[in-house]
């Protein structure tokens, strides 16, 4: 995720229509689609979102299986593909960070499938800052990632070796470096500067993966064993409030929020009770308020942290909505939609301002679900076309009287029923049979 003044970009399905796109989260809660660019159910896949020159950038699929660099300007209302660096060719960029007035970024060069470390201008020019030599990275290259800007350098995590990562920093006085002095600990990630100090998850000599820190001028620590059982593999760290926040695994939880003052780690709550974990990630900071996704059981959403210290779950980006209930409905009447979670199929939900969205229930219990569509009003009661137990695709109704009901098996002889095109009026129409196209 990303923010761009005060609306909050991300990759999401925002319905079944589309696939996985970059979507808005406006100042007002809700989410927009920004840009179908890849047509159909598989999506762009937009990843490594940076803000830069008042403009939003991010590596994406074109409608093929190349990855490249696009833009997207607020200003405009306009996203484009930037000009392919090389055509024909997998560009595919990634770990966007601004540095000195430039974007700098990993991306594959010209001859290989080999990352090296690129920078753009504001005039969006690119050029490649540095090629990793052949002789100390493996069939990936370098790989930069993690980029930080930190002690006026842009330090980042690079192949040394064919088999080991390490700290590395640029500017324009010495170029390229791996950084001296900084031994004790493997395979660093996730930069991220906090005070005066470098923060990253690293592995010591016996593999424990923790949180560490570096100056600068000394040589790294470990800042704490979080996990005396383990490692905790910290990783998704943002500064927020004047704290460190990041994800990572406790003695007694899973994959949950800490928060590092400065002094100590304390464990921020532990939002899936147990050793499952809620996998915290994608950390943003959007108009002073901290927001992140939450993935535990039941679906992967987005949350934000309260002024009071709690976790606040927001609306969901994704429910699949579908045809409303009632195009004369009021502020506080339900509107009908069809949602998916990871413990239920697709089954009926209806959403007002005052409560939000809730699943009205879960007709088919399990993973399979109702799978409720082409849903219109009529008399009072919701008619749509679902997937009934033993029945197959059958019409049914819902009201707040009877729930939902099955209404008739209009096809005895055939497992399933085919409908299309409902259409209210004084009664109800729609077409039915054997052979009726969806």
């Amino acid at each position: 995720m990303a923010a761009l003044g005060d609306k909050l970009y991300m990759a999401a399905t925002i319905s079944e229509v589309y696939g996985d796109e970059l979507v808005v989260r406006n100042a007002d809660g809700t989410y927009e689609l920004v840009s179908d660019i890849r047509e159909g159910g598989d999506g762009s896949s937009p990843r490594h979102l940076c803000a830069f020159n008042g403009k939003l950038y991010f590596g994406a699929y074109v409608p093929g299986p190349r990855r490249e660099m696009w833009v997207h300007d607020p200003a405009t209302n306009e996203t484009r593909m930037l000009p392919e660096q090389y055509a024909g060719e997998n560009f595919s960029p990634e770990h966007m960070t601004v540095y000195d007035g430039e974007m700098y970024f990993g991306a594959k060069g010209p001859t290989d499938d080999r990352y090296k470390l690129w920078a753009m201008d504001s005039a969006e020019q690119m050029r490649m800052v540095f090629d990793f030599p052949d002789s100390t990275s493996n069939d990936d290259g370098g790989r930069p990632s993690h980029l930080a800007v930190f002690r006026e350098s842009l330090y980042f995590v690079a192949r040394a070796s064919s088999s080991r990562l390490s700290l590395h920093s640029y500017n324009k006085t010495h170029g390229v470096v791996e950084v001296p002095g900084v031994e004790g600990f493997f395979y660093p990630g996730a930069l991220t500067v906090h005070e005066d100090k470098l923060y990253f998850g690293a592995a010591d000599g016996d593999g424990d993966y923790e949180l560490w820190a570096y100056d600068g001028v000394n040589g790294a620590f470990r800042v704490a064993d979080i996990n005396p059982s383990g490692s905790s593999d910290p990783y998704a760290m943002v500064v927020f409030d004047g704290k460190l926040y990041f994800e990572a695994e406790g003695e007694n939880v899973g994959e949950e929020i800490f928060v590092y003052n400065g002094t100590s780690i304390e464990l921020l709550a532990d939002f899936e009770a147990g050793q499952d974990g809620s996998f915290p990630d994608d950390f943003t900071v959007v108009q002073g308020e901290l927001f992140f996704t939450l993935d535990p059981v039941d679906s992967a959403e987005l949350h934000r942290l309260s002024s009071s210290g709690n976790i606040e779950k927001l609306p969901s980006v994704n429910h699949y909505c579908r045809l409303g209930y009632d195009t004369s409905r009021g502020a506080q009447r339900p509107s009908f939609l069809w949602g998916k979670r990871r413990v239920h199929g697709a089954e009926l939900w209806k959403y007002n301002s005052t409560h939000g969205a809730t699943m009205v229930a879960d007709f088919v219990p399990g993973s399979d679900g109702l799978d409720p569509w082409l849903m219109v009003s009529h008399n009072g009661k919701l008619f749509f076309f679902g997937i009934f137990p033993g029945r197959g695709w059958e019409l049914g109704s819902y009201s707040e009287d009877e729930g939902v009901q099955w209404v008739a098996d209009l096809t005895p002889w055939d497992a399933s029923t085919t409908f299309n095109s409902l259409c209210r009026s004084v009664q109800l129409f729609f077409a039915a049979g054997q052979e009726i196209q969806m």
